[in-house]
């Protein structure tokens, strides 16, 4: 190695266990030659960093994260700030509707002249039909739109306010918003990969640019035109 530290950042929607449980088991932070930065909203009275040290330490975890071998920095940011990161990534953010509170991201190239490529990553938000136009907005002409469809339509009726959304609203998202791609994820748990299939291959029928997230998948995301 040249002692120069690889950099990783890390963006947090928010604060449930299971979009931080991954954090005990990620190598990278275990890899003193990392630096990971680490972005979230602050969530109450306590910083962002007191939040994760809470969680990632005694009782739950032998070695605190700020005794981890990795350097790791804190970013307190909140819906709605726009910020690049080190490689020239623009970030804008956008609230979610979840219990809670949720963070959107939308991360795009800072290149001039030919259009960007671009990621949408719009998990734990409830499409509900003020939410879908603000999506729409901020999801337009992106390459791919990472969509929460944790539910059919009817299961979504019966769920209303728990903070996610559907198989159905966000093809209509995918469509609405002009993005290249839609990928599908955040599956209701009790869901089978046959049903799974199923529910893929009617969306396919009906869109194609819908896709249903697997295991070691892995996509290219291209700048419009």
């Amino acid at each position: 190695m040249d002692g120069k530290r690889r950099r990783l950042d890390l963006l947090l929607s928010h604060f449930h266990m299971d979009h931080l449980m991954g954090l005990y088991g990620s190598s990278f932070l275990f890899d003193p030659q990392m630096e990971v930065h680490i972005y979230g909203e602050r969530p109450g009275e306590k910083s962002l960093k007191e939040c994760l040290c809470q969680m990632f330490g005694p009782p739950y975890w032998p070695l605190p994260l700020d005794q981890l071998p990795a350097l790791i920095r804190f970013h307190e940011i909140q819906a709605g700030d726009v910020f690049l990161l080190e490689d020239q990534i623009r970030v804008q953010t956008l609230s979610g509707v979840h219990p809670g509170g949720s963070i959107l991201y939308r991360l795009e190239e800072a290149t001039q002249g030919s259009e960007p490529a671009s990621v949408v990553y719009g998990l734990d938000c409830e499409l509900t039909d003020a939410m879908f136009q603000k999506l729409k907005e901020f999801a337009g002409a992106c390459g791919l739109l990472i969509c929460d469809a944790c539910y059919t339509e009817a299961e979504l009726l019966l769920r209303q306010g728990w903070g996610h959304g559907s198989i159905e609203r966000c093809r209509k998202l995918r469509q609405a918003s002009g993005a290249q791609q839609a990928l599908f994820m955040h599956y209701e748990r009790s869901y089978q990969d046959t049903f799974l299939r199923e529910q893929e291959k009617i969306s396919l029928a009906q869109d194609p640019a819908c896709l249903f997230a697997r295991e070691g998948m892995a996509l290219k995301v291209h700048g419009q035109g």
